[in-house]
């Protein structure tokens, strides 16, 4: 983990409070506790769930998956925090024209009124579908009329909401490059990722969600595939990133204590409060979501 110092922007958003603007420290993941996640059946039969992206609000998870059974179906799911075993589910894949093998929904954001969710044929340089999805807490789920906002040529696994400069921000397969989008979907940037982040050029991670943080911060969770990986016994990663400055801030390698073997970050990854929240495993297959306490040492 790197010393880093402009990590306040986001412990504010964190809700972690007392440290000063110009406090130094490294970021520190401390397992907290799992929580179980149902079965899912769909239309009375069990059906393993390929997980995708996490998004954690006051009353809810938001989960999206790909459905395994055939044919295979892009899923977005709302599992109430109370009672875990309440699970509502919408099914996304489009059906427009030619759009028929898109059912892998990635990583996915939330701006304030609406979730941003990408939806992509399960190959490099493919196609993917951005769908907006309204958020509306207290009403049943599929009364919700999700629309696609816009199109490309291209795998999308990951969509961020970057709210200080109001744009859309994309990961494509093993994250090799990153796009930037109005949420009119007018392409502003297309770059090589070690372009993008461009004091960071030993890029390596393979980012599977990512979340805009205020103050133009974004908080990425995937796989690190350097040839030359860091020294923790994880491959998994939390990194944190400064857009303005394009720049790397700190990072963290999570274990995952649960019983199965899967990179804590294979999968689902949502922030809220002090609490980081993963989901590694396929609904359906005794997931667990992962919850952490985030800190910084001094």
């Amino acid at each position: 983990m790197r010393n880093f110092i402009t990590w306040v922007a986001a412990l504010i958003f964190a809700g972690l409070t007392g440290l000063s603007l110009e406090a130094k420290g490294e970021l520190k993941l401390e397992f907290i506790e799992s929580i179980d996640l149902p079965q899912v059946s769909i239309n009375g039969q069990p059906t393993t769930i390929h997980t995708q992206g996490l998004y954690v609000s006051e009353k809810h998870y938001y989960i999206t998956g790909r459905g395994e059974s055939n044919p295979k179906r892009a899923l977005f799911f709302r599992v109430t925090r109370k009672d875990p075993k309440v699970i509502e589910l919408v099914d996304i894949t489009p059906e427009s024209p030619g759009l028929e093998k898109l059912d892998h929904p990635g990583g996915f954001d939330f701006d304030g009124a609406n979730f941003w969710i990408p939806v992509s044929e399960s190959r490099p340089h493919s196609r993917t579908a951005i769908v907006r999805f309204p958020f509306a807490p207290h009403a049943p789920l599929a009364e919700q009329q999700p629309d696609i906002a816009f199109q490309l040529e291209d795998h999308i696994g990951a969509v961020a909401w970057d709210s200080k400069n109001r744009r859309l921000l994309g990961a494509n397969w093993d994250s090799q490059e990153i796009y930037s989008w109005s949420p009119a979907g007018r392409r502003l940037e297309r770059k090589a990722t070690h372009k993008f982040f461009t004091k960071k050029a030993d890029w390596a991670l393979a980012i599977q969600d990512f979340k805009g943080l205020p103050s133009g911060l974004l908080i990425a969770s995937g796989i690190d595939k350097s040839p030359t990986p860091h020294p923790s016994p994880s491959n998994a990663v939390v990194e944190v990133f400064d857009l303005s400055q394009h720049d790397s801030l700190g990072s963290a390698h999570p274990d995952n204590p649960s019983n199965h073997q899967q990179p804590a970050t294979r999968e689902g990854m949502a922030v809220r409060g002090s609490i980081l929240y993963l989901l590694p495993e396929d609904l359906g297959k005794n997931a667990k979501l992962l919850l952490y306490k985030m800190s910084v040492i001094r």
